[in-house]
């Protein structure tokens, strides 16, 4: 990665390839898998609610359930309650000599799976009853693939997707056992949940409080910022189990170019160094180039520990494979308390005038930034006009 843009803290912690749990004989193949999600906190270290909505549609022969939050004019299941972390594209790759039956399980506990490919063996909840709501969490998926090494004839690349340096790996390709037209070079999934990771962050006086609350050191972090065509990471060394540290964000000071090359590199060996290999950490960082590097903002990206990664998404591969990495990325988007009075500020003034949310430009995470907002008013005219805002948020989606 490089030292530019202070928006994203990459924590790598412990998630190198581990050797199967006793039991029967491990086959001979290898499983890797990586996958980031996403959270917005407050300059107080907590998560805000609105992470449903999606930045980077996959392919229309990709399977969902259409997943809605409360108060959304949307169709689809509705959920008990809003979703403070957006689970973004774990794929799983295998790299097997020969051709080979595999039936893959994942759990999903404080969560709900919303896409995937191939199609589902089973999955759960059920659908929820009409007029129902859903909880998101106690989510499952299971799939029965068959490993084909030589498999051609891959669905189209779908330029202009986030897909094309997914399958830019040279892994075994992957057929459905009872669909065989649904295949790649990997099995993948999204989801949406409420979660509180160990590592919290906390934004005020131009200082970054780092808390790791866990009893895992995080080995690695990058801090990261982009204003304008500037930007900037800072590494930030090891963060050990139970401790803090404050840390300095840098002003932006590297043209744009050069600062996501840099940070894009040095991203890609940290996630070699958790067992990745090199085509694999490409495709993550390539996936990602764009939302992780130039998106404006304050951000910290960790890698977490393997045993974060196992008690999120419990995973089971039968036969059980002779090695297994999984790399899983967290990315914290960090609201500054400067930022928050600015964003008050900017909707006290809009609110006489009523703009409509689309020409506000509040970027991304527009709903859970007006979120937090709407918590720092006090004004009664100001608070109708963002929950105007907000209701708009709830549905909003990003252009193409």
């Amino acid at each position: 990665m490089k030292r530019a843009a202070l928006a994203v803290l990459i924590v790598l912690a412990g998630c190198a390839a581990e050797p199967t749990p006793e039991g029967p004989p491990a086959a001979d193949y290898v499983a890797h898998e990586w996958g980031t999600f996403t959270s917005v906190q407050s300059s107080d270290g907590r998560e805000m609610a609105g992470l449903h909505h999606e930045h980077e549609p996959p392919p229309p022969f990709v399977h969902h359930r259409a997943l809605v939050p409360p108060g959304s004019l949307a169709p689809g299941e509705a959920l008990a309650a809003p979703v403070t972390q957006n689970m973004e594209t774990p794929v799983i790759y295998f790299h097997s000599p020969e051709r080979r039956a595999v039936h893959v399980e994942v759990d999903f506990p404080d969560g709900l799976i919303s896409e995937w490919y191939p199609r589902a063996t089973a999955a759960l909840p059920a659908p929820a009853a009409a007029g129902g709501l859903l909880d998101p969490k106690d989510g499952s998926m299971s799939w029965d693939v068959v490993l084909e090494p030589g498999l051609g004839d891959l669905p189209p690349p779908w330029h202009g997707y986030f897909w094309l340096p997914v399958r830019e790996v040279a892994a075994t390709p992957v057929m459905h056992r009872d669909a065989p037209a649904e295949r790649d070079r990997f099995i993948f999934y999204r989801g949406l949940g409420r979660f509180s990771p160990a590592l919290r962050v906390r934004a005020a006086g131009g200082m970054i409080d780092l808390d790791n609350q866990s009893r895992d050191a995080v080995p690695v972090a990058f801090l990261l910022r982009v204003e304008g065509e500037r930007g900037v990471a800072v590494d930030l060394g090891r963060l050990p189990a139970g401790q803090r540290r404050v840390a300095v964000p840098a002003p932006p000071t590297r043209d744009l170019a050069s600062y996501v090359d840099d940070a894009a590199g040095r991203l890609a060996l940290a996630l070699e160094a958790t067992g990745l290999h090199r085509d694999e950490a490409l495709a993550m960082v390539n996936t990602w180039r764009k939302s992780y590097f130039q998106t404006p903002g304050l951000r910290l990206l960790y890698v977490l520990p393997r045993g974060w990664t196992d008690a999120l998404l419990p995973l089971r591969i039968t036969p059980a494979p002779r090695a297994l990495v999984r790399t899983l990325v967290g990315r914290v988007e960090v609201l500054t308390r400067e930022d928050e009075l600015a964003l008050t500020a900017t909707l006290e003034d809009a609110a006489p005038r009523a703009t409509p949310l689309a020409d506000l430009g509040l970027g991304p995470f527009a709903e859970p930034r007006v979120r937090r907002a709407l918590e720092l008013m006090t004004s009664p005219d100001a608070r109708r006009y963002a929950e105007s805002i907000l209701a708009q948020a709830i549905d909003f989606k990003d252009p193409p």
